[in-house]
């Protein structure tokens, strides 16, 4: 039984080394007949793949240059002929290489909306990204106060841009106590002024005339804007 495992693993020894030389023998013959097969150079580095072309004989040529998103200047993006194909010592591998990605100047936005800027940013190949808002003195409409990166910087295409947005502070009052005065005149009063008033709440009260404010919300001396809508129980 031991003779027969150590006969097989003989023959066996023999066949690999009777392929490789085969594989060998036909490589050379290959080579000495003047041919060779293209190698894979997609995805390299262009120097990388003129140093292994030129180790088989091989030339590359830049035929085209292409910008691509995310890819660094300098790589491979497509070859002809393709990789496993014969060719001719001496002959050339054309290849497209990436120019890298373009890069754009942020315009100045501020001052502008949101939709406008989202537009000027589409039409640049960029997108925004967080918007922020927050209250700021002297706006009359919502509008952009700040941005980043900041306007003439460059940012590579597909790229993001921050927007500080500014909103307009509403002017407070001082809610004024109306209990007991009439509520159709205070009502009158109020929309003339831009505040909301609820439909009113009516209620029984003895010894009151009809229309008299018993109630308020916001109570007296409480701050309130404009638009802020005011409720009132009033006699019936």
């Amino acid at each position: 039984m031991g003779k027969k495992i150590t006969s097989f693993l003989l023959y066996a020894g023999v066949f690999l080394v009777s392929a490789a030389l085969a594989a060998i023998l036909t490589f050379s013959l290959a080579i000495r007949g003047g041919k060779v097969y293209v190698p894979k150079l997609t995805g390299m580095k262009l120097e990388d793949a003129r140093r292994q072309a030129e180790g088989l004989g091989l030339e590359v040529k830049v035929v085209a240059r292409r910008q691509e998103e995310g890819i660094e200047p300098g790589i491979i993006l497509s070859q002809d002929p393709f990789p496993g194909m014969e060719i001719k010592r001496g002959g050339e591998i054309q290849v497209a290489v990436s120019h890298g990605t373009r890069k754009v100047s942020v315009p100045d936005f501020r001052g502008k909306k949101v939709e406008e800027v989202r537009m000027e940013l589409e039409d640049l190949g960029l997108e925004i990204g967080s918007i922020t808002r927050v209250f700021y003195p002297g706006l009359e409409t919502p509008s952009i106060i700040a941005q980043f990166p900041k306007a003439g910087e460059e940012v590579s295409r597909g790229g993001y841009v921050d927007l500080l947005v500014g909103l307009p502070m509403e002017e407070a009052f001082v809610m004024p106590d109306f209990i007991g005065r009439s509520f159709e005149l205070v009502q009158a009063r109020l929309l003339s002024l831009g505040f909301r008033v609820a439909p009113p709440k009516f209620m029984e009260y003895p010894g009151w005339e009809p229309g008299i404010i018993i109630q308020q919300l916001p109570f007296p001396g409480y701050k309130i804007t404009r638009g802020q809508e005011i409720t009132f129980k009033v006699t019936k």
